[in-house]
């Protein structure tokens, strides 16, 4: 089972206003969990998107982020979890500081 210390990964550039830091995927050993840390800067968006087959979860750390899931939108901030259902149409918006 491995450790897997946040100080030996490195951040990238996902795409504009995006940075991510894979913290768990196949490249450590995962079988099927995939979790990254997002931090998507004031006006970037994580486009709309479905993953057929896999539940997403998304918590917030700090500030706000504009969520469209499935025909809802809704904003949520600091402790808070959304979870995506399989099949459902998720995206993200940062519209604030």
């Amino acid at each position: 089972m491995p450790i897997i210390k946040k100080q030996d990964l490195s951040k990238e550039a996902a795409a504009p206003g995006l940075e991510t830091c894979l913290l768990v995927s196949a490249g450590q050993g995962s079988q099927s969990l995939h979790i990254e840390e997002v931090t998507v800067a004031p006006n970037a968006r994580i486009p709309r998107s479905i993953n057929p087959h896999t539940e997403v979860a998304v918590i917030v750390q700090e500030g706000r982020l504009d969520v469209l899931l499935g025909r809802e939108r809704i904003t949520i901030g600091p402790g808070d979890t959304l979870l995506a259902p399989a099949g459902t149409a998720h995206g993200f918006l940062n519209r604030y500081e």
